[in-house]
């Protein structure tokens, strides 16, 4: 008979369990691990709230589930800035303002003010402010277009935490260990030993560092790619059960699943999740060898120790999202003007002049791109060299 790994009841509703959830790219599912019914607790509980302490990662990556890879990742809402307004970011980091509609009526007439990132979107609002008014809407669009103004602008500081440490996410990372130890070894999971881990990530009974620690490991070496994710389980020759679970390449946390009664032998698998290349492997020899730091190591670092460590692990991953975001913003917009080239020259020679047409199409929109920030940047140089002036006056004998 088969048994719900955590519940301990038979199973009555058959379902497939990532063992990486499929939010995080995760493609390999095991049957028989879970009921359906411990399945939705998890998706709807503790991965869902994991799910919206990374998603500001998931999204600027745009870093896609495996359920659904040709969907992007899901926009973030609300985001505050430094300024007091909100964004709404798309998959990639796409920032768009939130828009903003003025309405002012008196004297039977209505003046109406509406801030937008793009033109469409202005159309839609006050298509249905329209709508809503009883407006004649082809009026009201032409003298839209009579007062439409453009600007570009450095889009303003987020100010949104990044909320990571929580329970949720130790209770996942435990998790994703023990399915990976239960697909290898479901009957010896099962056994009374693991049952601490197991109320642990099914209830969250027990306290968080008794299961799992923040661990010093980077990943970003002999990968599938930058911010792989990834999780291994070793046996040690005293039947200890140790884990090792990474998020985005940097985000390390080790887990103490228990012990297998009466010993066993010396074994180790792992299983890595290239989310942006969506490709995945199991027990390859490089993942093999990652060390695993003993769990009584990571449990006596000082809580110095592991602010510090968490403090390293957050900026690794943010320089590693805006180093990803760069290129793909030189990739965005570089490649329209190349596959243009490709198709004016065939043979992707061209002569001189096509090539420093070419280069100076890109440096064109680059420079466009990025012109908001270098006014600002300009304003600012500017004001440093008034003020230099002025100190430099007031010197004066």
């Amino acid at each position: 008979m088969s048994i719900d790994i955590y519940t301990l009841a038979p199973l009555t509703q058959r379902t497939n369990e990532h063992i990486i959830p499929a939010f995080l790219g995760g493609r390999v599912a095991v049957p028989n691990l879970i009921n359906k019914e411990t399945n939705d607790r998890f998706g709807s509980g503790i991965e869902s709230d994991f799910h919206r302490a990374l998603l500001p990662f998931c999204n600027f990556l745009d870093a896609r589930s495996s359920r659904n890879p040709q969907r992007p990742a899901r926009r973030l809402t609300n985001v505050p800035t430094s300024d007091g307004r909100k964004l709404a970011i798309e998959a990639g980091g796409v920032m768009k303002l939130a828009p903003t509609v003025e309405v002012n009526e008196a004297d039977g007439e209505a003046r109406v003010r509406i801030s937008a990132s793009t033109e469409a979107e202005a159309r839609n609002i006050l298509a249905g402010l329209a709508k809503k008014r009883g407006w004649d809407l082809e009026r009201v669009l032409a003298m839209a277009n009579r007062n439409l103004h453009r600007t570009r602008e450095t889009p303003p500081a987020i100010t949104q935490k990044v909320t990571i440490w929580r329970p949720e996410t130790y209770r996942t990372v435990a998790k994703m260990a023990c399915n990976l130890f239960s697909a290898e070894y479901p009957s010896r999971f099962r056994c009374s030993s693991f049952n601490a881990i197991r109320e642990f990530v099914l209830s969250g009974e027990g306290t968080s560092p008794s299961f799992v620690q923040l661990t010093d490991v980077d990943l970003r070496n002999n990968g599938l790619g930058p911010v792989d994710h990834y999780v291994s389980v070793a046996v040690g020759e005293n039947g200890g059960v140790t884990g090792l679970v990474a998020l985005f390449g940097v985000l390390a946390f080790v887990v103490n699943l228990g012990r297998i009664p009466h010993g066993a032998k010396r074994a180790r698998h792992s299983y890595r999740v290239d989310q942006l290349g969506r490709v995945d492997r199991r027990d390859d020899y490089v993942d093999l060898a990652i060390p695993i730091e003993p769990f009584d190591e990571a449990v006596s670092r000082e809580f110095e120790g592991f602010y510090e460590l968490a403090k390293a692990q957050t900026q690794a991953l943010l320089t590693e999202v805006v180093r990803l975001q760069r290129d793909g913003w030189l990739r965005r917009l570089i490649t329209p003007h190349w596959n243009r080239f490709i198709e004016a020259h065939t043979d992707a020679t061209g002569d001189g002049t096509a090539w420093r047409e070419l280069a100076q199409a890109v440096a064109n929109e680059v420079a466009e791109e990025l012109r908001p920030q270098i006014e600002e940047a300009a304003q600012a140089r500017r004001l440093h060299a008034l003020a230099s002036t002025f100190l430099a006056n007031d010197q004066k004998p």
